[in-house]
């Protein structure tokens, strides 16, 4: 539990810091603009550790609560964070490739770095049953993170009203799936982890390089 306390805790307060000093928060967020023109390339780990809001950061740490445990156990605390970190950055680099038309895309949250280490999480343990809020029922891990993937690859392409981040949640579980992937040395012995390889990371890959929305 060290690491996911101790994440909980700095997330808390990097929002508490940041909140309070507008000019702080502003040189924390992910921009497209500041990246290309000004090559703030900070801001792809920095607007990881902030977030829009209280909500915004209760849901990220109740994930990281629930998930986090289980990649301690098998990799330590110090790997767990790196994943994590790693995870982050990888989000914002999707963000950024998806997003690079659009100047003046901003994004904050953990998002991307809790969506990797959940993808690595069902990867151990593909068969835990996961409950989804105010919807009876489990279903098994490996099902949940397909869907996440191609629901999350499906809203990229319509209209978002509520701002929210597909890109970096997508490239989050990218992130996830490769290091999953390289646990396993690309040697899946079910057919629910080929199915999450193929199905939850390499569909990830692939819409990389479809389309962008107009």
């Amino acid at each position: 539990m060290d690491f996911t306390l101790n994440i909980i805790i700095v997330l808390i307060a990097a929002q508490l810091l940041l909140s309070a000093n507008a000019e702080a928060y502003e040189k924390s967020v992910f921009s497209i603009k500041r990246l290309r023109k000004n090559r703030e390339y900070h801001r792809l780990i920095s607007s990881g550790f902030i977030h829009s809001g209280w909500m915004h950061l209760f849901v990220n740490s109740f994930a990281l609560y629930n998930f986090s445990p289980v990649l301690v156990q098998t990799f330590g605390s110090i790997i767990t964070a790196l994943i994590f970190i790693a995870s982050i950055l990888g989000s914002s680099l999707v963000m950024w490739w998806r997003k690079r038309n659009l100047s003046d895309y901003q994004a904050v949250g953990a998002s991307g770095g809790v969506s990797g280490l959940v993808m690595l999480a069902f990867f151990l343990y593909p068969d835990m049953q996961i409950g989804i809020f105010l919807i009876p029922g489990y279903l098994p891990a490996y099902i949940f993170g397909i869907l996440f993937a191609l629901i999350s690859i499906g809203l990229t392409y319509v209209k978002n009203p509520q701002h929210i981040a597909h890109e970096g949640h997508l490239g989050g579980l990218l992130i996830g799936g490769i290091i999953g992937a390289f646990y396993y040395q690309f040697d899946f012995p079910t057919l629910a982890l080929q199915g999450l390889f193929w199905l939850g990371t390499v569909s990830i890959a692939v819409w990389m390089f479809t389309p962008l929305r107009k």
